[in-house]
């Protein structure tokens, strides 16, 4: 996407060929930011994988240099030698994973906490639909996507169900 290039709509109708005019108005089509959206999505997803890399290389060093030391020049010899790690260095290093360690967990508990939320509220709206069926309330509130079919089919079911259980009753005769 040149737009999202140049950040200049006029820019990027010179280098597209595309005229303006067409570009402001498919800027404001729907497909648009759909477009936006999808370019911005692929685009963290190619950081966080760049990061996560970077995350494990940068773990992998920490974790040799706590478990064999830091490099040093020994100046009497002139050999490099792996000396312990500084205790304030150790402290440092532990205490910034921990803390990157809880805003990891806390943010996986959030999106587990919204899941759950989000799959109570769709059974309690579900609970209150078949509540409202079974008393004869048939889809007051019509939702996008359904339609006047479903919404004969669902009244036919309610008065095939009322008439089996009719012809089911006893008659006290």
């Amino acid at each position: 996407m040149t737009w999202l290039a140049t950040g200049n709509l006029v820019q990027t109708a010179a280098i597209t060929k595309v005229p303006l005019p067409t570009i402001k108005h498919w800027k404001k089509q729907p497909w648009w930011k759909e477009a936006v959206d999808t370019f911005y999505d692929d685009d963290k997803q190619e950081l966080d994988a760049k990061y996560q890399k970077i995350v494990r290389k940068a773990l992998t060093v920490m974790d040799d240099r706590l478990t064999n030391g830091n490099f040093q020049l020994d100046q009497k010899t002139g050999r490099i030698l792996r000396v312990p790690v500084s205790l304030s260095d150790s402290h440092k290093v532990m205490k910034d994973l921990v803390d990157q360690q809880q805003v990891l967990r806390k943010d996986q508990k959030e999106e587990q906490q919204q899941a759950q939320v989000s799959a109570n509220e769709t059974l309690l709206k579900l609970a209150k639909q078949f509540a409202d069926m079974a008393k004869g309330n048939v889809m007051k509130d019509v939702t996008p996507g359904t339609t006047y079919e479903m919404e004969q089919a669902a009244i036919e079911t309610l008065q095939e169900a009322e008439t089996a259980q009719e012809v089911s009753a006893p008659t006290l005769t």
